[in-house]
């Protein structure tokens, strides 16, 4: 619009030139389409010079926390761009949920910085695009596009709640096993009896006072505790939720289970059927590190859903583990947490964080 009003100015003062027999108004017209042809120019070399960088937060970034995109503009040439626009498009699981455009201006051999405040609404990864960056001339005349491919991914995290767990069966468990304090961690075991020396028999479990008194090996027998074992599954292969709050409700809620088990003193198994790689997945959970990181993993898919029923051989090792005296739970994409084949919880996608907060589960 600018440089249309400029043309009929220059126009206008060629003709009144003309008219009144007056050099200068010609004169002051070519001036003014030189000094907008320079103009021009400097801002079409100062475009071939930017450099276009989008930078989101390196952690994991929370659904409904505030976080900051950061869009740097980097200018190589000597020529100030005055005025740039670049627009950004935001998406979530691949789905298009903001376009915005920022603008700012760069000197020559300088660097401009824009910060872009968002809220992810839903948990998942989160990429922005830069796609195409627009320059305007020193008096924004005419404006020069330029395509760039600049991106930044995040995960969004769910609600990193905790769903308490009473293990009923975590007393430890006694089993009569031979061992030896060398070789156990914690707190040394209980001796169970004393017997007589077997070949092969560590000699630091040699009971040497009793044995010097009655003139012959005798070697100590250690009772060995152990715990309760838990496998959990994401049921990631029973469809897609039913829609983003269902499915916010399901990462909150695998998280939450791990979460309480890991607070009961209870490490377990992590399991899923990875469809693309037609395998199963194994993570074993000893801390929240450990269970972020199995998190992030999923989360950084477009489709971490779907992929058809689970494999016969598939269905067959879980049967088997819970023949093997394994607990073995259930997340399905309802979402649902089962205990084997009994429902023991399932969540209302819209509030699940109250329902997460309201319940105990009883293993």
């Amino acid at each position: 619009m600018r440089l249309f009003a400029l043309l009929l100015v220059s126009l206008a003062l060629l003709y009144f030139g003309g008219f009144y027999h007056a050099p200068a108004f010609a004169a002051a017209a070519v001036a003014v389409w030189a000094v907008a042809a320079v103009l021009l120019v400097l801002a079409l070399l100062a475009r071939r010079g930017l450099r276009v960088t989008v930078r989101l937060p390196e952690g994991g970034v929370r659904r409904m926390e505030p976080f900051t995109c950061t869009v740097e503009v980097e200018n190589r040439s000597v020529f100030p761009a005055g005025r740039f626009s670049v627009t950004l498009t935001c998406r979530t699981q691949g789905k298009t949920v903001l376009t915005q455009k920022v603008r700012g201006s760069v000197g020559g051999r300088g660097r401009a910085a824009i910060d872009l405040p968002l809220t992810a609404r839903h948990a998942g990864l989160l990429t922005v695009e830069a796609g195409q960056l627009r320059v305007w001339d020193l008096l924004a005349l005419h404006a020069f596009r330029k395509k760039v491919d600049a991106r930044a991914e995040a995960v969004l995290l769910p609600p990193l709640l905790e769903l308490p767990v009473a293990l009923e069966r975590a007393a430890l468990l006694p089993a009569e096993e031979d061992g030896a304090p060398g070789v156990l961690d914690g707190a040394p075991p209980e001796v169970r009896e004393i017997d007589a020396y077997r070949p092969g028999d560590a000699m630091r479990d040699v009971h040497w006072k009793l044995s010097a008194r009655q003139d012959t090996l005798l070697t100590k027998r250690y009772s060995l505790e152990t715990r309760p074992r838990f496998c959990v599954w994401w049921e990631l292969c029973a469809g897609e939720p039913a829609d983003a709050d269902a499915a916010d409700a399901f990462w909150a809620l695998c998280f939450a289970l791990s979460a309480g088990l890991l607070a009961a003193e209870a490490p377990h198994d992590l399991r899923w059927y990875d469809a693309a790689e037609k395998r199963v997945e194994r993570r074993r959970i000893e801390d929240r590190e450990d269970l972020l990181r199995a998190l992030t993993a999923l989360l950084r898919r477009e489709k971490p859903f779907g992929g058809g029923p689970l494999p016969e051989a598939v269905q067959a090792e879980r049967f088997r583990d819970a023949a093997a005296g394994e607990t073995v739970l259930t997340i399905d994409t309802a979402p649902c947490l089962f205990l084997g084949t009994h429902a023991v919880l399932r969540l209302n996608g819209e509030h699940y964080v109250e329902e997460i907060g309201k319940n105990r589960i009883l293993l």
